[in-house]
Order: C-alpha cells, then structure tokens, then sequence
C-alpha cells in the first residue's frame, strides 16, 4: 500500500491544513493485523459493523458477544463469531466480496481498533479479510460500563420508516455518542465513532441533522467518504434501553463560519438529510451505565 488516502481524504486535509500530519500518522496504518491490534481484538465484546446496501447506501450496525467471539486466525483474516438478526439492516448485504468496515470499542477503557476489508465467507460467522487495520485515540469516548439483560436476543420492538419519528428525535437530542458507516468506491467501507456532550448531534427537523467535527486525528477517513460519495449511515445507541436507532442517508461537509458558531469546540459540521430509518430492541444485550464523560468534550 503506497498511499493511505483516496482523493477524498486528501481533499479534506488540505481544505484543512493538516496534509503534513496526516501523512505521519498515515503510517500507522497497516496492511494486515499487528500482534498488538490482534490481542486488543481478541479481548473486545462489542464491536460496531458498517456496509453498503444493495443500492450502495451505508448503514452501521452492532455486534456483540463474549471475549473471544472477534477471533484474529492470521494477519489478513478476521472471524466475527456472531450472526446479524433477520430485522438488522445490515445483515442481508454482507454477501462474499461486499467491503465492510469494523471498529472495534471497548467503552470502559476507552480502546478502540478500525480494521476495514472485504467480506471472505458466510455462514454461522463472518469471516473479514483485512485489508487496513489501525488504532484510534480515546478521545470522544465516554466511559460505560454494561450489564447483562437476559433479552435472548429477542425482537420485540421494529420500526421503519423515511424520517425521524419523536422517539427517535428525542434520542438523537439527548445522545452523547453515535456511530458512523461511509463507503467510498475505491477506498472500502469505514466505521467510526462520534462522541462529544448530549445536544452535541442538532435534529433541525424530522429528515435533517448536523453535527460538529471535533479536531481529531487529520486522517479524515469519514469526512473524506462523504466529500467523494456524499453519503452516510448513522447508529445511535439507547444505553439505558438496549434499542438502536439505523438511518442512512445523504451528508456534506460544511465549513461555514457562521453555523459552526453554533457548535463550540467545533472545526466543521457534516449536515445529514435522511432517507431510511430502523429502529431496533435488543440490540446488544446489554444495558449500559454512564461512568464518565470524555474529557477531550469541548465545554
């Protein structure tokens, strides 16, 4: 791998200003599983999916299972022994050769790990080959902690619809952290991690969204998919209730002065207008107490 970064990414960088720097940490992106990436893997439970739909829009989705269910088998192959449920608007797109994109988060320490490559096999798992693997900092992340629900995976709950319904604006309003799916041509599937302080995430109505870009890493993974594709996928997590909210849509990246002054802390804002939406029980398992808020949240 030559160049770490499509036209996307490197159009973003240098509206930015951070060309030098995101080629530095470039670096850090590996071809394959490092031994320590793959030791962090093999420890995680949760871990968050992205792929595109037969119509190429992303979506991110979430799996969860005991340690060990993300099995590293070599440098360039990733076993997720966990299957998507039939109501997952993810699970009936990963067909072998789709490009899918994994971070994998450990909320009560902060770790996370991205690791993007094309769908291998099917079946009781979901076998990866890696094609980028690389760590990410703990900024954004508040710290939770889950416990158990005994739910059995059961479904009870499942909405779709084209925009937002109340319940799901109210989430979004109070969310202090959301996933992303992104998808670029060339580039593969990329799933990341939001976070900042509840309100963060503005709904403006029941099909419009935007959100700030806090400084980060000056890679641009995610803002530079939506500059070259101009879509997006959201996930939005009800801790406290174990529901998860999908949506997928159109995004673009905004730099206007005069609405980033709306949003402290702030470098740039990604405005989403929404298309589909799921809603989801269930999700994990799990249900999540908050512990600590990030201390890199602009106050």
């Amino acid at each position: 791998m030559t160049m770490p970064y499509h036209e996307g990414e490197l159009a973003v960088q240098a509206r930015a200003g951070v060309q030098g720097m995101a080629a530095r940490v470039g670096r850090s992106i590996a071809p394959h599983l490092t031994p320590p990436l793959a030791a962090l893997l093999a420890r995680q439970d949760l871990l968050v999916l992205a792929a595109p739909d037969l119509q190429g829009r992303p979506w991110a989705t979430v799996l969860s299972g005991p340690p060990g269910f993300v099995q590293p088998l070599d440098p360039q192959t990733l076993v997720l022994h966990a299957r998507l449920r039939h109501d997952d608007p993810v699970g009936k797109h990963l067909l072998i050769g789709v490009p899918i994109g994994v971070l994998a988060i450990d909320l009560s320490t902060r770790q996370r790990v991205r690791v993007n490559g094309t769908v291998a096999t099917t079946g009781d798992g979901l076998v990866l080959r890696v094609e980028q693997a690389y760590g990410n900092c703990p900024k954004y992340i508040q710290k939770r902690v889950g416990e158990t629900t005994g739910s059995g995976g059961a479904s009870p709950f499942h909405v779709t619809s084209g925009e937002l319904l109340p319940d799901a604006l109210a989430l979004i309003r109070e969310a202090d952290t959301f996933f992303m799916a992104t998808v670029h041509p060339a580039g593969g599937t990329d799933a990341s991690h939001r976070g900042g302080r509840p309100g963060f995430v503005r709904a403006l109505d029941s099909r419009h969204l935007e959100f700030p870009d806090y400084a980060g890493n000056a890679m641009f993974n995610t803002l530079g998919n939506i500059e070259a594709t101009g879509r997006a996928g959201l996930l939005f997590l009800d801790f406290t209730r174990d529901r998860a909210l999908h949506l997928t849509g159109t995004a673009r990246v905004v730099w206007d002065e005069d609405r980033l002054s709306a949003h402290p802390g702030a470098e740039r804002l990604v405005e989403v207008t929404v298309d589909h939406v799921v809603t989801r029980d269930s999700a994990t398992g799990r249900v999540w107490t908050l512990r600590e808020a990030s201390p890199y949240n602009p106050a």
